[in-house]
């Protein structure tokens, strides 16, 4: 069964919606940050989370078939090989949407003999983007203006090129330009947010995300590493003021013991003991002589015993 001739209205629309899932693309560079965060595995494996298939039920495979095992020593370069497919899935997508539209430009060419404008060199994304969007807007525009008309006479509304085009030709062309226009519709708005699949080499059919998809499981990934509290970090210190609930920072030599406590040890050849350190939290000074014949008693006790 065929589809059923679309109205001029209908045309002009669809190719409107090709043309803005196009420029989507570029706009904010969402295709260039979707390409950035492809290699993420945390972004990865989001996308796997989301992954569904056309009658709503989960893939029945995944691009991981280069990782077939499944092994964590492999999945580096399962992400990279992942990737990998997915940009080629969607620079695929976006040739056929110019082809499409080339296709339906060059029959408005042929039957109305106006010169449709030149593609834009090279074979990057912006170059196919920008021939799609300027021939769409040719053919959605009117025909160049007539010569002035003479005062009192009023002009008539131009009629778009591809509506002009149309009315010109026979059924079978109508209908391979539908056809055209709805295929470039369908790729257009696929690769944007839609669907789209890829076939692996022993024929298993897997889901792509598309490029919104893409960047909205970034955000996703971003959003919840926004919400996880930070990781509590191990207070660092000196080890002898620890024991007595206090802090000090170590001392650049030591991987023990602050300066006050390395540099007591080393003179009078005990660890302060707490009545030392309660006295530096208050006083920052030489211990008094009391309080150091006290930690060499107590040093020589722990010895003997």
């Amino acid at each position: 069964m065929t589809d059923s001739p679309m109205s001029p209205h209908e045309r002009a629309m669809a190719l409107q919606r090709v043309n803005a899932d196009l420029l989507w693309l570029i706009l904010d560079d969402n295709w260039t940050r979707a390409r950035t965060v492809l290699g993420n595995s945390e972004i990865q494996s989001e996308l796997r989370a989301q992954r569904y298939d056309h009658i709503g039920g989960r893939s029945s495979g995944d691009i991981d078939y280069a990782d077939p095992t499944g092994e964590a020593v492999a999945r580096t370069a399962s992400d990279e090989v992942r990737a990998g497919v997915i940009e080629r899935v969607w620079y695929d997508e976006l040739t056929i949407v110019t082809e499409f539209v080339t296709f339906i430009a060059e029959t408005v060419e042929t039957i109305t003999g106006i010169e449709r404008p030149a593609p834009r060199f090279g074979l990057g994304t912006r170059s196919h983007i920008a021939t799609c969007s300027e021939l769409v807007l040719w053919m959605l525009d009117g025909p160049p203006p007539p010569p002035e008309l003479p005062l009192g006479i009023p002009h008539a509304a131009p009629v778009p090129l591809l509506s002009t085009a149309l009315d010109g030709c026979d059924h079978e062309q109508q209908a391979e330009v539908d056809a055209s226009i709805r295929g470039a519709a369908e790729h257009a708005q696929a690769l944007r947010s839609g669907k789209l699949y890829h076939h692996t080499p022993d024929g298993v059919q897997v889901a792509i995300p598309s490029v919104h998809s893409v960047l909205h499981s970034a955000r996703k990934v971003l959003a919840q590493k926004a919400t996880e509290p930070a990781p509590k970090q191990k207070a660092v210190g000196c080890r002898n003021h620890a024991r007595f609930g206090q802090h000090a920072d170590l001392s650049a030599d030591s991987a023990s013991w602050c300066d006050q406590c390395r540099n007591f040890r080393r003179r009078e050849g005990v660890m302060p003991t707490e009545a030392i350190v309660r006295h530096w939290e208050i006083h920052p000074t030489y211990p008094p002589p009391g309080l150091i014949l006290e930690a060499k008693a107590k040093g020589k006790r722990r010895k003997a015993s």
